[in-house]
């Protein structure tokens, strides 16, 4: 990170502004991971 602020010129807010989007694209994973993982759970426990 500190690459990117003193040797390309990113600013600390376009950093934070990134840094921000990837927390939200990492949550959203986690939370279709888990989803994912409860819908494959109900349908191995579902009764034929």
């Amino acid at each position: 990170m500190a690459l990117a602020v003193y040797g390309w010129g990113v600013s600390w807010g376009q950093l934070l502004g990134y840094m921000a989007v990837v927390a939200v694209l990492l949550l959203c994973l986690l939370g279709l991971a888990a989803l994912t993982g409860w819908v494959l759970h109900k349908l191995n426990r579902r009764d034929d």
